[in-house]
């Protein structure tokens, strides 16, 4: 119902202007901190992803009104898929520093398919709780644990 709701607002009334240029959010979320990570027009509307809190959140920004939700297009979540693409990015700018920092490699037995990075406190009781079972698991798909 939502989504309908959505294409109907987004494409009843598209006109020449860019919704970006003319739409902000910001009345609509005055206390939430946030970062504009992606936008572009989706009808009458403005689709943005916003990270709040290391969250990404999309919303539909209109004439006063903010919607917050997913697209689903032909069964595919489009959004989600660029959530996952704006993380798969992150992830691949925050590797480099992250192999700096480990100080522990457990290579599998076989042949190794992929790689694990578990980030632990060793004065947390969970963190050695699940250790045993963390690399129980690397061992059985083939993963090094860093």
């Amino acid at each position: 119902m939502l989504l309908l709701l959505l294409w109907l607002v987004a494409f009843a009334f598209a006109g020449e202007k860019n919704p970006c240029d003319l739409y902000s959010e910001r009345p609509h979320l005055p206390a939430v901190p946030y970062e504009v990570v992606e936008q572009e027009p989706f009808g009458n509307l403005c689709a943005k992803i916003l990270k709040v809190g290391g969250n990404y959140v999309p919303v539909f920004v209109g004439e006063g009104f903010v919607i917050i939700g997913e697209v689903v297009k032909e069964g595919r979540r489009v959004t989600l898929e660029k959530i996952n693409r704006l993380k798969s990015a992150e992830v691949a700018r925050l590797l480099p520093e992250l192999e700096k920092l480990y100080v522990l490699s457990l290579k599998p037995k076989g042949e190794r398919r992929g790689v694990l990075y578990f980030i632990s406190d060793p004065d947390c009781p969970f963190c050695q709780r699940v250790k045993g079972k963390v690399r129980e698991l690397a061992e059985k798909y083939g993963w090094e644990l860093r």
